[in-house]
């Protein structure tokens, strides 16, 4: 199966979060000196969001509480269940923010590019714009 440079860098990214996730619901202490932001998750944001809140309500990640909090939305109960079985080393979680925060910009620098190069293959289209200016613009903005 063949998979794209972009689509590699998502699966880094989604891998990060829920690693960075598990070593949260493992070690509740680190809650207090996470540097990440809500915009720093995409795939689970929703966890990321759950498990925010209920930290600032209890303190801590208390699993029969979480459960029947969640109640009857299984696809949270089976995300908890996931990141009970994600391998980490928790000495690591600094490691693991910085990396997501790094390839999330990583991300957006790509996706920005793609669009940049995208809008001007449409000015070549529509705009009649000669190839040379258009290779300009490609090098302008790879560089």
């Amino acid at each position: 199966m063949y998979y794209s440079k972009y689509g590699v860098l998502q699966q880094k990214v989604d891998d990060l979060e829920m690693t960075v996730l598990s070593v949260l619901l493992n070690h509740p202490e680190l809650m207090k000196e996470t540097i990440l932001k809500d915009e720093d998750f995409v795939k689970y944001k929703k966890m990321w969001y759950f498990m925010k809140t209920f930290y600032q309500k209890f303190g801590t990640f208390d699993l029969p509480l979480m459960f029947n909090m969640i109640g009857n939305k299984h696809h949270l109960m089976e995300m908890v269940m996931a990141m009970l079985d994600v391998e980490y080393t928790s000495g690591n979680f600094k490691k693991y923010e910085e990396q997501l925060i790094s390839l999330r910009n990583q991300n957006k620098q790509e996706k920005w590019m793609r669009d940049r190069i995208f809008y001007y293959a449409n000015e070549l289209i529509n705009e009649n714009i000669s190839i040379d200016k258009f290779k300009a613009k490609i090098d302008d903005i790879t560089k």
